[in-house]
């Protein structure tokens, strides 16, 4: 399958599922998964961390999916996402630090 023909797969799917194939979710994330993992781990160097900010990122992702506007393909889209959400995780992580509580 071509990239030009990739993404229009990608558009026909974001737009079923924004028509209520909720569904069709899965299978428009499922060959980035992986990929998105991969960025989250490189920012958090914790496999459950960036497990966390994956199961985020892919819940994010549906609720936002209106304002993904297809100029760019979805695994772009959610590449910034998860590593927005990785970044989100490491400043709330740093501003917490100091009141944690030593044993």
């Amino acid at each position: 399958m071509s990239d030009h023909e990739l993404f229009e797969s990608e558009v026909v799917l974001v737009r079923r599922i924004l028509e209520g194939e909720t569904e069709l979710y899965y299978q428009l994330i499922r060959p980035y998964r992986r990929m998105i993992y991969a960025s989250a781990f490189s920012i958090l160097r914790s496999e459950i961390d960036a497990e966390d900010v994956v199961q985020q990122t892919l819940l994010n992702g549906l609720a936002s999916l209106r304002s993904f506007r297809g100029q760019s393909r979805i695994s772009t889209w959610l590449t910034q996402m998860v590593i927005n959400e990785a970044r989100m995780r490491l400043r709330k992580d740093a501003c917490a630090a100091p009141f944690r509580l030593r044993k």
